[in-house]
């Protein structure tokens, strides 16, 4: 099951989890590289990986449509190479995405998929609401990948995105 599952009863089992559950950890894919003695890390924005139970919905953007491509993996892989004295990385920022990562309230009350394309798994931005109340925008138009806010980046998504006033948004739970 390492390549992208795009089966709608498992998308949508899985999303039953998230609201039931919550949202276990969100991570950033990147590479370690050392520069003068110092290893640091370097995150790829293109992807992001937002973990539930054992499975990962996979977020990548599409480079040429700039939607996000929707997928179920059962671990985080890479999309891209590396020279030979770096190394494949990963970082959680569930601690820089949720306001509270301690409180019960993380637990999705309402997803939010805009222009949606069930066929393909795709949309153009996705809006996660918290039980807590704390609202989450996924971005994948941003100049250097995936772009993660609240209101204010939804808002500034709208105003520069064209004809944003036909978009459909799917409310999937």
């Amino acid at each position: 099951m390492d390549a992208m599952i795009n089966n709608k009863n498992m998308f949508h089992v899985l999303l039953k989890e998230m609201k039931e559950k919550g949202i276990d950890d969100i991570f950033s894919v990147g590479f370690i590289d050392k520069e003068n003695g110092i290893y640091q890390f370097y995150p790829i924005y293109d992807s992001l990986f937002i973990q539930v139970l054992s499975y990962y919905i996979k977020l990548t953007i599409d480079p040429i449509t700039l939607r996000f491509v929707i997928g179920i993996v059962d671990r985080i892989d890479f999309q891209f190479e590396i020279e030979d004295d770096m190394f494949y990385s990963i970082s959680s920022i569930e601690d820089q995405v949720l306001d509270d990562i301690w409180a019960a309230g993380n637990n999705i009350k309402e997803i939010n998929l805009f222009d949606f394309d069930e066929n393909n798994y795709t949309c153009l931005a996705i809006e996660v609401t918290l039980f807590n109340g704390q609202k989450i925008f996924f971005d994948p138009s941003y100049e250097f990948g995936i772009k993660i806010g609240g209101d204010r980046l939804k808002q500034l998504w709208i105003d520069n995105t064209s004809d944003s006033s036909d978009r459909k948004v799917k409310k999937i739970i």
